[in-house]
This record gives structure tokens, C-alpha cells and sequence, in this order.
């Protein structure tokens, strides 16, 4: 599990079978590179930016609630931009 907050601005690499949660927050920016059978969660929310890209051999999931997202082919966005945290 990878947590951003504050102004964080990072790079990471999921490759070779890695299954791997993200939570993305206030005003990072985040370059997620998936590749290998790599299986990926991405949670987007307040300000954030998160650009990712897959091989095509890897599954990736970007639960928008907030900031906004660049995905490339294969990559599943999911728009919860609605959803209300009680």
C-alpha cells in the first residue's frame, strides 16, 4: 500500500505479479507505470493528479473522487466524483 499527502510528487514502477493499493491525496502528482501481470488500485481524491499507463498485460483499477486522471489503454476509470464519505 502507497499513501501520498500534502505535495508529494513520485514515481512508481509495478511490475512482476505486484498487487498494490494507492491513495492519492490533496495536491500530489503521481506516475504510476504498470507492467508485468502487475494488479493495481488507484483512489484519486481532493487535488491530486495521477498519470498512468499499463502494458496491456496488467490490470488497473482509478476510483476517481476527486482530482484529476490521465490513463492510458486498459486501464478502467471509475468515476465516483458523486460518492459522499459520511
Amino acid at each position: 500500500t502507497v499513501i501520498l499527502n500534502g505535495h508529494c510528487d513520485a514515481t512508481i514502477t509495478c511490475d512482476g505479479y505486484a498487487v498494490t493499493n494507492v491513495y492519492v491525496r490533496h495536491k500530489s502528482k503521481l506516475r504510476i507505470i504498470c507492467r508485468q501481470l502487475a494488479n493495481v488500485r488507484v483512489n484519486v481524491l481532493d487535488n491530486a493528479f495521477v498519470d498512468i499507463d499499463n502494458d496491456m498485460t496488467s490490470k488497473a483499477f482509478v476510483y476517481q473522487y476527486s482530482g484529476s486522471v490521465n490513463a492510458s489503454r486498459g486501464i478502467i476509470v471509475r468515476d465516483r466524483r458523486d460518492f459522499k464519505f459520511s
